[in-house]
């Protein structure tokens, strides 16, 4: 398995929104994933 090492300033956030479709009228967010690196 290979693993990199991230040098960050500060720290960062990465977002995953899982929704019932494109349509934001219609569609809806179902789930919410939230990843913190330091």
């Amino acid at each position: 398995m290979l693993t990199h090492q991230l040098k960050l300033r500060k720290p960062l956030a990465v977002f995953d929104l899982e929704t019932t479709g494109i349509n934001m009228i219609k569609d809806r967010i179902v789930e919410i994933s939230i990843a913190k690196a330091n």
